[in-house]
């Protein structure tokens, strides 16, 4: 008794003391130490949200702070997009002083992934499915493991049509977004509680290449065409270059498939190919659609052309054909009246086009020439030249003869006069000089006689004999003919005469020439 006693608190997670210790003078009765014990306001719990089955978070735990130790505390769970809960929706624990846990468990919610080709020549790969199950809420890698096949297409993405699809998909599909294999399902569909989503195939034309062979490397393209056309699609026709390419002495008359499988630069050796024409699709030529193209080459023929041998006037002599760049042989070599055969007035030996060759002629130069026939004229030292069928005029000059006159210049039986025209033949002209000899009168004069006499006539050249004297003159006798009155005889009587005179139509007086006596 009387004796000091201390006593030190005991430790009660969760509480908080007093003092920690207190001291008592005993008594001899109702002795009592008290510590008197405050809950802790500082107590937390942690709310789990796990998969079944599992320790792993479906979303962010949350841990609840200044809670006070002891009480009573109600969780409800959560709705977590993607999952369903598994279990109470709420829970009731006691704080105590530490591990404060609730935990709520969900599973996982599966979709599925329907896949459109888009297109009725798409065809899924072997063992594919159009559609994917199984699908959680945040998974990526939502495309096919293997894209649809369509001929001469390519798939080029997936883009939702559908975000929100109970079985089937029904209603129209949706322009939405192009999905990649990054893309999570949770930005696709519309919400946690769809069947699933559907995607759409993307499909891009494959573009193919046709490549232009000109067949030689003397063919040049036109300006502006290239020998290679990009941006053919699979059903593409047309497929001949707008202009072909030329090559000199030949005509293109088509264009034959020798690569119908080609990467780049058309390597190996070229097919004997078909003919190809504008109406062929790309798709009827390439070997598959995974070529990068096919190649064609022009066909030709070598180009013959007409070769025509004319004469002067155009009258056929021969025709040839004859290829591009050859020689055509010349005929036997023409004739033509007045003229020599020189030769041909164009080339013939390289012929590159229809050719019409004319016969090359020199006229022959043919003298005219003027024969005075006994008569003179003045001509010049040098006859001119002609040729055939030249218009020649004849001369004016006439040539003169005592006795006779001039009538013209003949020539093959006709007579010309001068200045008549005159077609130059074949062949030198000699005009020959046409005459006709005058005629003239002797008029025989009595001279004192008596009686009469008819005039007689004479023609040039052509000797006559006179007249007799029919003249009488008493006491006298006729001794011949003077020419004149008083003249002595220059003609017996009766004698042979020739060319008294060289005028035309002049008269020539003859006088009797008397003697007297005797008679």
């Amino acid at each position: 008794m009387a004796d000091t006693v201390t006593e030190t608190a005991e430790v009660i997670a969760g509480y908080t003391v007093d003092a920690g210790t207190k001291s008592l003078t005993l008594a001899a009765s109702g002795n009592v130490i008290t510590f008197i014990y405050t809950p802790n306001t500082n107590i937390s719990y942690t709310v789990h949200y796990y998969l079944k089955g599992t320790t792993t978070s479906v979303t962010p735990s949350k841990t609840v702070p200044d809670q006070t130790m002891a009480t009573l505390v109600t969780e409800t769970a959560i709705a977590i997009t993607g999952y369903t809960l598994s279990g109470a929706a709420s829970q009731t624990i006691t704080l105590a002083a530490s591990g404060n846990v609730i935990i709520f468990y969900y599973t996982a919610n599966t979709y599925m992934v329907g896949y459109n080709a888009s297109g009725a020549g798409a065809v899924r790969p072997t063992g594919q499915s159009n559609l994917k199950t199984g699908v959680l809420w945040s998974n990526t890698n939502l495309l096919p493991a293997q894209n649809p096949i369509w001929t001469g297409k390519t798939v080029v993405g997936w883009k939702l049509i559908h975000a929100s699809s109970p079985a089937g998909f029904p209603g129209a599909p949706t322009d939405g977004p192009t999905v990649t294999n990054a893309t999570p399902f949770s930005a696709l569909a519309a919400s946690d509680k769809v069947m699933g989503i559907m995607l759409l195939a993307i499909w891009k034309d494959n573009t193919y290449s046709i490549g232009y062979n000109a067949g030689h490397i003397s063919a040049v393209r036109p300006a502006g065409q290239s020998n290679l056309k990009t941006g053919v699609l699979w059903n593409d026709g047309n497929l001949l270059p707008a202009q072909n390419p030329t090559r000199t002495g030949y005509t293109l008359i088509g264009w034959k498939l020798v690569h119908a499988s080609s990467p780049a630069g058309f390597p190996g050796a070229p097919t004997d190919g078909p003919i190809v024409t504008n109406a062929d699709l790309f798709r009827a030529l390439a070997a598959n659609d995974g070529v990068m193209g096919i190649q064609l080459l022009a066909q030709r023929t070598l180009n013959t052309y007409t070769v025509e041998f004319v004469d002067h006037d155009g009258t056929a002599i021969g025709t040839q054909t004859i290829n591009h760049g050859s020689g055509a042989t010349a005929p036997a070599n023409p004739t033509r009246t007045g003229y020599t055969f020189d030769g041909w007035d164009t080339p013939f030996n390289n012929v590159t086009d229809n050719l019409t060759v004319t016969a090359q002629y020199t006229a022959i130069p043919y003298k005219v020439a003027y024969d005075a026939n006994g008569g003179y004229a003045r001509f010049p030292a040098t006859f001119p030249t002609y040729i055939i069928n030249d218009r020649v005029t004849v001369t004016d000059r006439t040539p003169t003869r005592v006795g006779h006159i001039f009538m013209g210049w003949l020539h093959n039986g006709t007579t010309y006069q001068g200045g008549d025209p005159f077609t130059m033949p074949a062949t030198d002209v000699t005009f020959i000089a046409q005459r006709t000899p005058i005629t003239y009168e002797v008029a025989f004069k009595a001279n004192g006689g008596t009686g009469t006499m008819t005039n007689q006539t004479f023609t040039y050249d052509v000797t006559q004999n006179l007249t007799g004297n029919r003249f009488s003159r008493d006491q006298h006798t006729f001794l011949g003919w003077a020419i004149t009155a008083t003249g002595t005889v220059v003609y017996t009587g009766g004698c042979e005469v020739v060319n008294l005179t060289g005028t035309d139509g002049a008269i020539v007086n003859l006088y009797a020439v008397w003697k007297y006596g005797g008679g």
